[in-house]
């Protein structure tokens, strides 16, 4: 027997990280009027399950069901990504960490023959709402007070966007004097040491950053953000479906 329990996520912020560095920087927001292709998807509660790992014996795991139904008039390829952030930073992909048996057994437990695991939902999409596609998707509940709890899922709508980055500041140098002299009489010696002419190269990717650099551009597609509020202590729930504190389109 497996003991649910039901729970709720809150907002992150969307951040892009390049080469260490944390830029911050502003996503348009999606088409009040789909211009692309898009898939119509409806999601139940995030919700936790215990479930017996092989070996380790009854963790607890979160889950969540959706239904996609293609009314686009025509075929479309279905490739999906979920995502669960908890406030910390710590965002983890659907299905990672999760074993077969573990996924097996919840899905058992639902007693929907029609939910697909995040593998076998994969794949081409008929148009019809006779044609709509059941899924499920499962992470590993490592935390059980977290800061919040918002699931990303992508791969619904065809719209993208591009971005450009911020510039990369070079970091401040810091080394004393007779450090640098040092090292610029080794780098000197090793520059000697090389052939010279035609033949010698340069590896453009050790050169340093310069400051003010572009860091470059960024796609963002549309993805679907659901957010939910945390009610104390997840082990506290059990088989609750509690309420969604947002649900809308975002660029990410």
């Amino acid at each position: 027997m497996l003991d649910f329990r039901t729970c709720y996520a809150l907002p992150t912020v969307a951040i892009v990280c390049l080469a260490g560095s944390t830029l911050v920087a502003a996503a348009p927001e999606p088409d009040p009027v789909p211009r692309r292709w898009e898939l119509g998807v409806e999601t139940r509660p995030l919700a936790v399950a215990y479930a017996n790992v092989p070996g380790v014996g009854a963790r607890p795991f979160y889950y969540m069901t959706y239904k996609v139904t293609n009314t686009t008039g025509k075929e479309q390829t279905l490739a999906v990504g979920f995502e669960l952030a908890t406030g910390d930073g710590n965002v983890v992909r659907a299905g990672r960490g999760v074993p077969v048996e573990v996924t097996k057994q919840i899905v058992e437990h639902l007693g929907n023959p029609m939910l697909q695991d995040p593998i076998g939902i994969l794949g081409p999409i008929q148009h019809g709402r006779e044609n709509a596609r059941e899924g499920i998707v499962i992470w590993p509940l490592e935390d059980f007070t977290p800061e919040s709890l918002t699931v990303y899922a992508a791969g619904f709508s065809g719209e993208t966007a591009i971005i450009e980055l911020p510039k990369v500041e070079a970091p401040a140098k810091t080394e004393a004097k007779g450090d640098q002299k040092a090292a610029d009489k080794d780098a000197a010696t090793k520059a000697d040491a090389k052939p010279a002419g035609k033949d010698a190269k340069v590896d453009a990717a050790a050169k340093p950053a310069k400051s003010g650099q572009d860091s470059g551009k960024a796609v963002l597609r549309k993805t679907k953000m659901i957010r939910f509020a945390v009610p104390g202590e997840l082990t506290n729930l059990r088989d609750t479906a509690l309420k969604v504190e947002e649900e809308r389109w975002i660029m990410r």
